[in-house]
């Protein structure tokens, strides 16, 4: 939106034009050349107006439409910087070797010694221009590396950033789905175990509608860190979608894995939560968790499928329980809960 000082502007000047315009024709009644030159200064005036009101939208246009360089480019154009940087100096360090070996040459044959004083005193100045070149290109070499060391910074915090879930600050489905891969591949070659948990708060959704969306928020908050501190060292820790969550347990062998769920759960159930400045009491909170251990050659759909299916059959038992099953049995239906 243009800014309404400068619109009143263009309306005053617009009304200008054409007072003046009308002016003219009126004292150039029955002149038509006055008339026809009154007329077009007019229009020319407001030809003007419109074509720099038009830039200006063009303008305007053009920085809404060119959004902000991502950092991998930024840091791409400080590398290029870099190397255009090195290639000049080489360049310039070939010229300098071809000048010395032409004055080397001279001095070899010349026996004038105005000439040798001349041939000498180009040789120095070819030496501070090199010189000069090398302290310009370590100056900008310097800045580079700072400039990059910044923008990788920036870049791999980017890349953590869109790891995370903004909420509860623990991995996001990309992050799991990633992790789930890499972890699968390196116990496959090691041998080790990989042990999956999903877990559920129950009954969420009568959280949200008994005390809002804001208590939830903290609720998921709070069950999330829950999970990070209880499986520190020993596992990740993602939230899979809405109330769901993930643990993957690399190299963590099924009984200890088991284990880690089930304390967690009792934790959990013995937690008294209140909500909210009068800290209102929001009464026991629990979960119901579903784990299993990758067998030889499953996929990631299997694996996830029987986790889902074991979180399932806590809810359908009651919640607020593990099942757990190390076996590869086949996934049951998901039902709603």
């Amino acid at each position: 939106m243009r800014a309404p000082l400068t619109r009143a502007f263009e309306t005053a000047a617009v009304a200008g034009i054409l007072g003046l315009a009308a002016f003219q024709v009126w004292q150039g009644l029955g002149d038509p050349a006055r008339e026809f030159f009154a007329i077009l200064g007019a229009c020319a005036g407001l030809i003007g107006i419109a074509a720099g009101e038009f830039a200006g939208a063009r303008l305007a246009e053009s920085a809404a439409a060119a959004p902000p360089a991502p950092p991998e480019a930024l840091l791409k154009d400080a590398m290029d910087r870099v190397l255009t940087g090195i290639r000049g100096y080489l360049e310039d360090n070939l010229i300098y070797r071809a000048d010395l070996q032409g004055i080397d040459a001279g001095l070899a044959t010349i026996s004038d010694p105005v000439r040798a004083r001349e041939m000498i005193a180009d040789l120095r100045a070819a030496n501070r221009r090199m010189e000069h070149n090398s302290t310009r290109l370590s100056e900008e070499l310097e800045s580079s590396r700072s400039e990059i060391a910044a923008l990788r910074e920036t870049v791999e915090e980017v890349e953590r950033m869109a790891l995370l879930d903004a909420l509860t600050e623990v991995g996001n489905r990309r992050f799991f789905d990633r992790a789930l891969k890499s972890d699968m591949a390196s116990c496959a070659v090691s041998g080790a175990d990989l042990c999956l948990a999903l877990a559920d708060i129950d009954r969420f959704k009568t959280v949200n509608d008994r005390f809002g969306h804001i208590v939830g928020d903290h609720l998921l908050k709070s069950f999330a860190e829950m999970l990070t501190n209880a499986a520190r060292g020993r596992a990740k820790t993602a939230r899979y979608g809405g109330e769901e969550f993930a643990l993957l347990f690399p190299g963590v062998a099924f009984p200890e894995a088991r284990r880690i769920v089930e304390t967690l759960r009792r934790d959990l159930e013995a937690k008294r939560w209140v909500v909210g400045p009068r800290e209102q009491p929001l009464g026991v909170v629990t979960a119901s968790f579903g784990l299993a251990k990758l067998a030889p050659g499953e996929t990631a759909e299997s694996f996830i499928n029987r986790a889902d299916s074991r979180l399932m059959r806590a809810k359908q038992r009651g919640r607020n329980r593990v099942v757990a099953d190390d076996s590869a049995a086949p996934a049951a239906p998901r039902a709603a809960s």
